[in-house]
């Protein structure tokens, strides 16, 4: 899976589709989402233990991933750099 490749997030709850977005600090298998955004859209995969009328256990969902299509040329724009900041 390439930065920019389409993905679908699924288990036997439901399923979501997603742009890959790899990070040198995810280990293997991690995923993460948008959280709390109105264009987050992890709810479609989470159990039905998770209530959304408290504070919602999202980290406990498990989902597989698989690739769905290679990055369409609208990504070609984009950057995928790390955004995250390391101190020297």
């Amino acid at each position: 899976m390439k930065a920019g490749d389409l993905v679908e997030i699924y288990n036997d709850n439901g399923s979501t589709q997603a742009m890959a977005y790899p990070t040198p600090t995810a280990k293997p298998k991690q995923a993460f989402m948008l959280f709390a955004y109105p264009s987050g859209v992890q709810g479609n995969v989470v159990s039905p233990g998770v209530n959304e009328f408290i504070i919602p256990n999202y980290k406990q969902t498990w989902g597989a991933i698989r690739k769905l299509a290679d990055a369409p040329g609208g990504t070609r724009h984009l950057t995928f750099k790390s955004q995250e900041y390391i101190s020297g």
